[in-house]
């Protein structure tokens, strides 16, 4: 008669350990990025509704304007190649466009693409 272990091995309880903490880690890395990116955003969208509502807004102004505010101590970005304005009937367009990359492990980098789109009227 052969009889079979109950419960979890020791190499299934391993296993499990080692992708419970990759997707915490992973989770750790990737959830700032996206919360930056709604600051990102409301940001660009402040920095746009400080200007009069008959003013014309074109690219250098809206980046000298958005410049001389800073979202964090440590805000690198450029705006100029991040973010473009348009205007689009009674308001505006503007697209946000960067990737943000994060290192996971030693030599494994997350890259997260940005892409949006929204209009300020």
């Amino acid at each position: 008669m052969i009889r079979s272990q109950k419960g979890a091995s020791l190499y299934s309880i391993a296993i499990l350990i080692v992708v419970v903490l990759f997707f915490a880690k992973f989770g750790i890395e990737v959830i700032p990025k996206y919360i930056t990116n709604l600051e990102y955003k409301k940001h660009v969208e402040s920095t746009i509704s400080k200007f009069e509502s008959n003013a014309i807004i074109n690219q250098r102004l809206f980046n000298e304007a958005f410049k001389k505010t800073v979202i964090t101590s440590n805000w690198n970005r450029k705006v100029e190649d991040e973010v473009s304005i348009a205007k689009k009937g009674n308001g505006y367009e503007v697209k946000l466009h960067y990737i943000d990359r994060s290192n996971l492990f030693h030599n494994i980098d997350v890259m997260i693409e940005f892409n949006d789109t929204f209009i300020i009227e």
